[in-house]
């Protein structure tokens, strides 16, 4: 038996006989109240309470199991009415870690990161451990006749001296019940068989809490299946949006199985999550040693887009497409080709991904590379069969655009109305409507939306050209000059360069003042 937690020297073999025996003769010499701590995991606990109440034939033994956290942090209560109930000269209190998960030193243990530890008050204690330490004399003068013996995991433990001293000081005795391997495997093997990363994406907080504290109560006992375990916790902080903690689980499974293609793979995409593109890439191409794999090759090039490498993007998308086609990597190979200017391959790589999966995203990309080679008539009606999948306001806008180079005005507009009606404060839309108004010499109506545009973004110098040109071409001298020269002050180099070739301002262009405007 071990007293002193301090002096514990964890490279020791722990005798879980001579610990349980040491424990079994504390609780039978004691009478009245008593104070014991064994550190064991929860997956050890169920078979040290049966042999107790085996062995303790002439007392009362009885559990009172804590399933949830303990929302007030009311110790002392929850025993008090369970004794009241069942009154037990030996009461096993079990639990108690799951009200310890928001703590800053179980976030630390289970590799929290370190901005989400800081953000937690390091000098306060959580409630169910401020309670321990508050009712410590209610404790021995209300359970007089009981024995508490607490069971936690070792982290629990190492917890509750630093944060409930004065409760934990008033020790009976202090023991170590190592847990059968049998026993270690078989629970290893349930949370293994068990793991799935969607399945994780719908638990609760609370629920992947639990699970994370299962593993690390086993990753303090066993030998085998670590690298497994860790990359069991990699995928559970990963659903639960912890991408930091994330990449440290599946860097632990690395170290002790660097082959495990998996683990880079989920590496990388966390990585992903974090925006640290660079590394995604190496974690993709170290996974990709062990094994060509087209979904490692695809979001390698997903990450080299979004470093503008696309060349390099394209490369990675050709060689997952040779694995395996498909309508992801040929739409996203399109979308880098389209970025290097490339539209006719671009236009191929969509029409590749289309025949296999209609898709709407697709379809607006390939109308976006048609209007970019001036091909609006098909660019529309590619919009058009992106609209029957899926209504989009972007997509509307952009039909709109197609249909003004046609000159086919009052088809814009209504394309623009459409974008509105599905996002009323979309600025383009309101924009372009008044550019398509200014062309069809409505220009009262072409003021309104170009106002309207303002309101939204007011610093569009985009917008208060266009309104200024809208005021030139209607020889309104005062009001043209207002909005150029606040177009100016947004953008001096270019709105001065564009008013001086802009036929829109031949109404005014010879007044003395814009010509002083475009000198200054």
């Amino acid at each position: 038996m071990n007293t002193d937690l301090l002096a514990w020297d964890e490279a020791l073999t722990i005798d879980s006989e001579e610990e349980y025996q040491a424990l079994l003769n504390g609780l039978k010499r004691s009478h009245g109240f008593g104070l014991y701590f064994v550190q064991c995991s929860p997956f050890s606990s169920g078979k040290l309470i049966k042999r107790v109440h085996n062995d303790l034939t002439d007392q009362t033994v009885n559990v009172l199991k804590f399933e949830q956290p303990i929302a007030d942090g009311n110790v002392f209560r929850r025993v008090n009415v369970f004794l009241q109930a069942q009154p037990s000269e030996v009461l096993f209190v079990q639990g108690l870690e799951t009200s310890l998960v928001d703590a800053e030193e179980t976030k630390k243990r289970l590799d929290w990161t370190e901005e989400k530890v800081e953000k937690l008050n390091w000098r306060e204690v959580p409630p169910v451990l401020n309670n321990l330490n508050q009712q410590r004399e209610r404790f021995r003068d209300t359970f007089s006749n009981t024995c508490l013996v607490f069971l936690l995991p070792q982290y629990a433990i190492d917890y509750m001296v630093h944060r409930s001293p004065d409760f934990f000081d008033w020790r009976s005795g202090l023991f170590q019940y190592a847990s059968e391997p049998s026993t270690l495997a078989l629970e290893s093997a349930r949370i293994l068989a068990e793991g799935d990363y969607d399945a994780y994406c719908t638990w609760s907080l609370e629920e992947r809490n639990q699970r994370l504290l299962e593993i690390q109560a086993l990753t303090e006992e066993v030998s085998e299946n670590l690298d497994n375990l860790y990359f069991e916790q990699g995928l559970i902080f990963a659903a639960g949006e912890e991408y930091e903690s994330s990449v440290r689980s599946f860097e632990k499974t690395i170290i002790i199985n660097p082959y495990s293609h998996e683990a880079l793979y989920n590496k990388g995409l966390v990585l992903s999550n974090l925006g640290r593109y660079e590394e995604e890439i190496a974690a993709y191409d170290a996974a990709l040693a062990i094994k060509p794999d087209d979904a490692a090759l695809y979001n390698k090039g997903f990450a080299l887009s979004n470093l503008g490498r696309y060349e390099e993007a394209i490369t990675a998308y050709d060689a997952a497409l040779a694995i395996k086609p498909d309508d992801a990597a040929l739409y996203n190979k399109g979308f880098a080709l389209s970025n290097l200017g490339r539209y006719e391959e671009a236009i191929a790589a969509y029409d590749a991904a289309l025949a296999i999966k209609p898709d709407d995203a697709a379809l607006y990309n390939k109308g976006f590379a048609l209007d970019e080679l001036g091909r609006y008539e098909e660019a529309i009606a590619a919009y058009d069969a992106a609209l029957a999948i899926k209504p989009d306001d972007t997509v509307l806008n952009n039909k709109g655009i197609a249909l003004r180079k046609l000159g086919r005005y009052e088809e814009a507009i209504a394309a623009y109305d459409a974008a509105l009606a599905i996002k009323p404060d979309k600025h383009e839309a309101l924009e372009n409507k008044g550019l398509a108004l200014n062309n069809l010499s409505r220009y009262q109506e072409a003021l309104i939306a170009y106002d309207a545009a303002i309101t939204i973004k007011p610093n569009s110098s985009n917008t208060f050209y266009n309104k200024a040109c809208c005021y030139g071409l209607q020889g309104q001298l005062e009001p043209a000059l207002e909005n150029l020269t606040r177009a100016i002050e947004l953008s001096p180099d270019e709105n001065r360069e564009l008013a001086r070739m802009d036929t829109d301002f031949a109404p005014i262009r010879d007044g003395p003042r814009f010509q002083a405007l475009l000198e200054e």
